[in-house]
């Protein structure tokens, strides 16, 4: 089947939806997409390119537009810490659409984590954080491709885990959810060598920062600092990784549609609460 009477077929099943867009229902994706070899990522992406909205991303379409979508599904992204703020990140990218995700993380779910970290569950403790973030992703959205990598990330294997997967693709961008100073410089100096786009985010208490990193000005913080900060005094309830996530997430895909990302560093003081811009 052409391309073109691929979307014929599907404008043949799509329903009015809200906005007066024509919707494509996941049922019918699938029904035209697995028979002529299209991953269903590739023909959601064909479809917005057509005008035509997969109806898992309806909500989406009045903020993001049909372009903005398409442009997230052809997206590739890794996600380094699969833990309070990763675990967060991983949802919305695959909420979103995301079409590529790289989820990097040695670590296992304590029950310490249970306050705090979205895929952490009573009945998944032990299990590797990177393995239980990607079938999470596959629960919820079935066209993202969910690549774990069960191992930290270190100076050995940093660039082989950013730079390529199986099928040799560059990262669109990387996010930092990581929890010591040490690891999260390393991923910085990575990302910069490899020009792809990183996304810091760290929380402790009532608080959280945001950053897109472009330049030097973090790591020049970061190093001589020790590993951990005031979060071993006082912790991290359950808001803060969620809002931090979220304000991550949101410029990370500002970034990817292409749209301005603001510069500097974002405080989150949730007790003020307060959102204050800090200049690097």
């Amino acid at each position: 089947m052409s391309g073109c009477d691929r979307i014929k077929k599907a404008a043949s099943l799509a329903q009015a939806g809200e906005g007066g867009h024509q919707v494509v229902p996941l049922e019918a994706v699938r029904e035209i997409a697995l028979p002529e070899g299209l991953t269903v990522r590739e023909f959601e992406a064909e479809l917005l390119q057509n005008n035509l909205v997969p109806l898992r991303y309806l909500r989406n379409i009045g903020t993001l537009g049909m372009d903005g979508q398409a442009k997230l599904l052809l997206s590739s992204a890794a996600v380094v810490g699969c833990g309070g703020l990763g675990g967060w990140i991983i949802e919305l990218l695959a909420r979103l659409g995301v079409g590529r995700l790289t989820l990097i993380d040695g670590d296992v779910f304590s029950e310490s984590n249970l306050n705090r970290q979205a895929l952490c569950t009573e009945a998944n403790l032990g299990r590797n954080k990177a393995e239980a973030a990607a079938a999470r992703v596959r629960e919820i959205n079935g066209a993202v491709e969910a690549i774990p990598y069960p191992v930290m990330m270190t100076k050995a294997n940093a660039e082989t885990l950013l730079e390529k997967n199986e099928k040799s693709e560059k990262k669109s961008i990387v996010f930092d959810a990581l929890d010591n100073l040490p690891s999260r410089l390393l991923l910085l100096e990575t990302s910069q060598a490899l020009g792809i786009p990183m996304i810091h985010g760290a929380i402790a208490g009532w608080w959280g920062q945001v950053a897109d990193v472009g330049d030097g000005a973090l790591a020049s913080l970061w190093r001589n600092k020790g590993e951990k900060g005031v979060e071993t005094i006082v912790g991290t309830p359950g808001f803060t990784p969620s809002y931090t996530a979220s304000m991550q997430v949101a410029l990370g895909v500002r970034m990817l549609i292409g749209k301005k990302t603001p510069t500097g560093l974002l405080w989150l003081d949730l007790e003020g609460p307060a959102l204050e811009k800090i200049s690097l």
